[in-house]
């Protein structure tokens, strides 16, 4: 089986590309990352084809804040690249939706199956809740672009199956009429050598230090967390680590945030940092697919308080690594965050479970392996 990954940026696209090398089953990788870039992240011998000018055009308009949008022009303009370079023959194509339409046919007409990858819930279901989220706290929702809408809907049509992390995921496609056959749920794998626990062991801090990771906005549940966090800003602190979003100015200046500092966006060896130096991680995302960043802190042997939402119970049963609650609910909220910091010996306990939980079946190795049982399903016709 030969397989060809085209992801526009990186993402996950990366570790899937590495993982079906590793197997010898990647034809090539096609992304918008420069080659010399790219080859940072990926073994040496990888078949790497890219479009650097795109990555420019995105980084460009986001770094001088232009106006309008770039991101529909980027995935139609990548997705036609990739369907011009198609390899004269192979089995798979795994495409990033939204920026695949225009290869879907063409690869078809090779005689390959075409595997959509959807890093989230459906797109529609994405849509309406943030739009009635972001309506809560009196915050303008742009949401996606309509041409990425309707691209990604023609894409959940023609694609012969979507990838999605976790059921939560899948619970949306389904919800919106796309037959459960036709997806392929596979959680997300973390490099366990990157992301491990504190040399030495983990110590409590005597101040309970709460890490969160991801844009600061409501998608992540950001205002949530600071309502709910409030009740301890005396006896705890919470670190904010991640990007800002539009509306993250107008939520910090109203929401209360004694006890909080925010650490911006970090490399990777800083976040590795932060998690071994806290004693709990907390995620209240509303829709996610399966965040990194969570799989990352749980192989750091950071216990979480996350939502069902993240698609934690993919991962983790509440109670043995953390608690699990819902999205947008504040009272859930407190009283795990309390019940969890007032027990400072059993966190120690719940981040060696998380550890385990984490080397336990979401690896890379894992998370590549998956992927192409998954796959071979889809050749060879099998119900999943």
């Amino acid at each position: 089986m030969k397989i060809s990954v085209a992801v526009h940026g990186r993402f996950h696209g990366f570790d899937l590309a590495s993982e079906l090398f590793r197997q010898g089953l990647l034809d090539r990788l096609y992304t918008t990352y420069p080659a010399g870039i790219a080859r940072r992240f990926l073994p040496a011998g990888i078949d790497v084809h890219t479009r650097p000018l795109l990555e420019g055009i995105r980084r460009l308009h986001e770094g001088l804040r232009l106006p309008g949008r770039s991101d529909a022009i980027i995935a139609r303009q990548f997705a036609r690249w990739v369907a011009g370079r198609l390899p004269a023959s192979g089995d798979l194509l795994v495409g990033w939706s939204s920026a695949t339409l225009e290869a879907i046919a063409p690869a078809k007409a090779r005689g390959m199956k075409v595997v959509l990858e959807r890093g989230s819930t459906h797109i529609g279901h994405q849509q309406d809740l943030l739009r009635d989220a972001f309506a809560e706290w009196g915050e303008e929702h742009i949401g996606a672009q309509a041409e990425i809408v309707e691209r990604e809907l023609a894409e959940y049509d023609q694609a012969d199956a979507i990838a999605v992390p976790t059921g939560i995921a899948a619970e949306s496609f389904i919800a919106r009429g796309v037959e459960p056959s036709r997806l392929i749920v596979n959680p997300y794998g973390v490099s366990l050598a990157d992301f491990a626990p504190p040399p030495g062991g983990r110590a409590v801090n005597d101040r309970p230090r709460i890490l969160f990771a991801g844009r600061l906005g409501i998608r992540k549940g950001l205002p949530w967390l600071l309502e709910a966090f409030a009740p301890f800003a005396k006896a705890a602190e919470l670190r904010l680590a991640g990007a800002e979003e539009p509306e993250t100015a107008s939520l910090l200046a109203r929401l209360p945030m004694q006890g909080v500092t925010c650490l911006g966006a970090l490399p990777r060896a800083a976040l590795v940092a932060e998690m071994q130096a806290a004693d709990l991680f907390c995620l209240p995302s509303l829709e996610e697919g399966l965040p990194l960043a969570l799989l990352q802190a749980l192989a750091t042997g950071l216990p979480a308080i996350a939502s069902r939402e993240t698609g934690a119970e993919t991962v983790f049963a509440g109670g043995d690594a953390g608690r699990i609650v819902p999205a947008r609910d504040r009272a859930a909220l407190t009283a795990a965050i309390g019940a969890m910091i007032s027990d400072r010996a059993a966190l120690v306990q719940q981040g060696e479970t998380a550890r385990a939980a984490v080397s336990a079946g979401f690896s890379l190795a894992d998370y590549g392996a998956r992927a192409v049982d998954g796959y071979r399903r889809l050749r060879g016709g099998e119900a999943r």
